[in-house]
């Protein structure tokens, strides 16, 4: 779907916010819990990794606080992962509404894409509110470098998800796919280490890797001691537009095959 005019984008507009609502309504239903799960989950995660850092000794590589440093890394990448399984249950959950008429998938997966940056966003805060009432620091020291590498991180997950799940015509293929992904990701992404303690070998094999940069981006933004010469916002959002292009050349396939489909039948 293209906007060309500003009644096209209201009305794109209006389909995402309904798209939102229906998703903090339906997500978790019959929990007493409720939506909140979306919070909890990843509160808690985060706390035991603190914790279990904390009674390991293990120190911050960089000067700043072990909870700073924790954060700048594990965040962007849940803030990635979240959108990926988010973009990956479109298909499923979306399965009765996509055919109806004025539905589209530009703006069921726009509008999964901003809950779920505002849901990690809003993680993210808390998070940065905690550690401050328990170490006393908050460190944000350029909010546009900082907000930059974390809008990105999100941004390369709502893309890759949208990219593998408009690939494949069954939803659990492509959460099987992502499965053998995400997992060597959480390793070769610089959550629990900095680029700068990598040898320049290493970082040349992986400097492909669009978290890297997003993470390195981040930190240089939120720490004002650590400079990064490993992060660019150039691959991230070239990797981005890419996952884009082949989300979109998926639906057409698949579009096609369905058509084609359909015609047979009749």
């Amino acid at each position: 779907m293209i906007v060309t005019s500003p009644s096209g984008a209201a009305q794109l507009s209006r389909k995402i916010v309904a798209v939102i609502v229906r998703e903090t309504q339906s997500r978790y239903t019959g929990d007493a819990l409720g939506y909140g799960w979306a919070y909890v989950t990843p509160l808690v995660w985060i706390v035991l990794i603190y914790g279990t850092f904390t009674m390991l000794g293990r120190q911050s590589p960089i000067d700043t606080d072990l909870g700073s440093f924790i954060l700048s890394g594990v965040m962007p990448y849940l803030a990635l992962r979240y959108q990926v399984n988010a973009a990956l249950r479109v298909k499923s959950s979306y399965r009765n509404v996509l055919p109806l008429p004025g539905i589209t998938s530009t703006s069921i997966y726009l509008g999964i894409a901003l809950l779920e940056f505002a849901n990690a966003l809003i993680i993210y805060a808390l998070l940065l509110g905690l550690n401050f009432w328990i170490s006393g620091h908050f460190e944000i020291h350029r909010l546009v470098p900082w907000f930059s590498g974390f809008a990105t991180a999100s941004g390369c997950g709502a893309a890759l998800g949208y990219a593998v799940s408009a690939n494949f015509a069954r939803a659990d293929s492509a959460s099987r796919i992502m499965t053998v992904v995400l997992r060597p990701l959480f390793y070769i992404s610089p959550i629990f280490y900095v680029a700068e303690e990598l040898p320049a070998e290493v970082v040349w094999v992986i400097r492909w890797n669009p978290l890297l940069h997003a993470i390195e981006v981040l930190r240089g933004g939120a720490f004002h001691s650590y400079q990064t010469h490993a992060g660019t916002l150039l691959i991230p959002l070239a990797f981005v537009v890419c996952c884009i292009v082949a989300g979109r050349y998926g639906e057409l396939r698949l579009g096609k095959g369905s058509n084609a489909k359909i015609s047979a039948l009749e």
